[in-house]
């Protein structure tokens, strides 16, 4: 495909030099139109077609120079000019310089001057363009956020830029701004905060957390502070700032939390009492069993009283989890929550989870006791169980493994829903109801006779190796 040619057009009041640049420019390669010789032809001609740059002479016949000429060409488009003039005085350059020119040639010019010149104007102005493209581009996508950004002096603390949303945000105006200083919003004790903020900015270090900023009518927000330190060639390094009000979510996370404390409190005066009433019960089928001398009678007797035996156990074993969502998910170390006690016969084998983090709901711990509980009670003769982590492209699979006999092909789904078993029926639908709050799943996937073989997916984020 051949190179473009570029058209350039001259404004020069004498005809010959301005025939014998029109000449020079072809023999160059690029495409020369009918010079004009005023500052009124040149902005009619500009409007007409417009050129790839202008060689304007600044000393034009008519009412218009060429500095003047210039400006207005300017206002049409962003089209690079250069100058020519015979006189290369100070006071011209002065004002030619306001124009933001791409070169400045004195009269008679040389070919390879000019070529030279021309070409590095052509090419200043792409990346000009370029330039203005990615502001245009930045400016937009930080005027349409619907995050506070602010760019602020390490310095001083004073914000050098903010955007819409940020003044929406903590209620300010522009004019409020030359005064303003991330002092004025951050609720926290100044010294404190500037002492974090200095770790922030001498080590070069992203931020990310939360916290309490102050509005300018004194109300206060819980904001999502992410901050970066911007550097800037020859000039004092600034931090980006991005808040995010998560005011309105603290505010539901409190009152879920306080709703579940609510029913929790209810669950457990309700067991309480269901359980009394169940002891009173069991007491009085007990003596009317001495009373009975009906075999049959006591038969129903005795599978009434097992009836009630284990609804009391159900109602026990349910104290144990009435804690479950009840208190915010958080990083668990997992080797502590293994095996805080267990049979001294099991030998334990750990493979890949030192130092292994997950985040879940606080009771992770009664996971692992299910799974103990689960192995030892309808696992056979176990005495080896093997825990081990590995990594995933979705995240990381931690396996936990007994040699017992293993379980069905045909109640491997069945053993996480709740009622199944001999025992309570709730152990394992359970464990998967408390790793399911973080999104954490598990399955069986052992083989029938070769032992149990528990697999949770722990998704990407969701895992952490302390000290790495």
């Amino acid at each position: 495909m051949p190179k473009k040619k570029h058209s350039i057009l001259v404004v020069e009041d004498e005809s010959f030099i301005a025939a014998n640049l029109v000449q020079t420019l072809s023999s160059l390669g690029y495409t020369a139109p009918d010079p004009v010789a005023t500052g009124e032809d040149a902005i009619r001609a500009v409007q007409a077609n417009i050129p790839d740059l202008v060689l304007m002479d600044i000393e034009l016949i008519g009412a218009m120079n060429g500095i003047e000429a210039a400006e207005k060409i300017r206002a049409i488009g962003s089209i690079p000019i250069v100058y020519l003039t015979a006189y290369a005085d100070d006071q011209r350059l002065g004002q030619a310089r306001l124009t933001e020119p791409y070169g400045y040639l004195v009269k008679p010019v040389q070919s390879r001057e000019l070529h030279a010149t021309i070409e590095m104007a052509l090419y200043r102005n792409i990346l000009d363009r370029k330039l203005r493209e990615s502001e245009e581009q930045y400016r937009a996508v930080v005027t349409q956020a619907g995050d506070a950004i602010a760019i602020v002096d390490c310095t001083t603390m004073h914000f050098l830029e903010v955007n819409p949303a940020f003044l929406r945000l903590f209620g300010y105006t522009v004019e409020d701004l030359p005064s303003l200083t991330l002092y004025d919003l951050v609720v926290q004790e100044p010294a404190s905060f500037s002492h974090e903020f200095e770790k922030i900015v001498t080590g070069r270090r992203f931020f990310l957390g939360e916290q309490r900023y102050r509005c300018k009518d004194r109300t206060e927000l819980n904001v999502e502070v992410s901050a970066s330190v911007i550097e800037r060639c020859g000039k004092d390094a600034v931090v980006c700032m991005i808040a995010h009000d998560v005011t309105a979510r603290k505010q539901a996370e409190h009152a879920l939390l306080l709703a579940n404390k609510k029913l929790n409190l209810l669950g457990s005066v309700t067991r309480h009492d269901v359980l009394n009433k169940m002891t009173v019960l069991l007491g009085f089928l007990e003596i009317i069993k001495k009373q009975l001398p009906d075999p049959t009678l006591l038969a129903y007797l005795e599978k009434a009283m097992q009836a009630a035996r284990d609804i009391s156990g159900f109602i026990a074993f349910t104290k144990t989890y009435q804690n479950l969502g009840v208190h915010a998910a958080g990083w668990q170390k997992v080797e502590p929550l293994l095996f805080p006690t267990h049979p001294h016969e099991i030998r334990v084998i750990t493979t890949g989870i030192a130092g292994l983090e997950i985040f879940s709901d606080p009771m992770l711990g009664k996971v692992f006791d299910n799974l103990l509980d689960n192995a030892i009670r309808h696992g056979g003769r176990v005495d080896t169980i093997s825990v081990s982590a590995g990594k995933t492209a979705d995240g990381l699979i931690l396996v936990w493994e007994d040699n017992g006999t293993g379980i069905p092909a045909d109640q491997k789904e069945q053993i996480f829903v709740r009622g199944f078993g001999r025992h309570t029926g709730l152990g394992l639908f359970l464990a998967r109801e408390i790793l399911d709050i973080t999104g954490i799943t598990i399955k069986e996937t052992g083989e029938p006779e070769n032992g149990a073989r528990f697999e949770m997916a722990v998704p990407m984020g969701m895992y952490r190796f302390a000290g790495r």
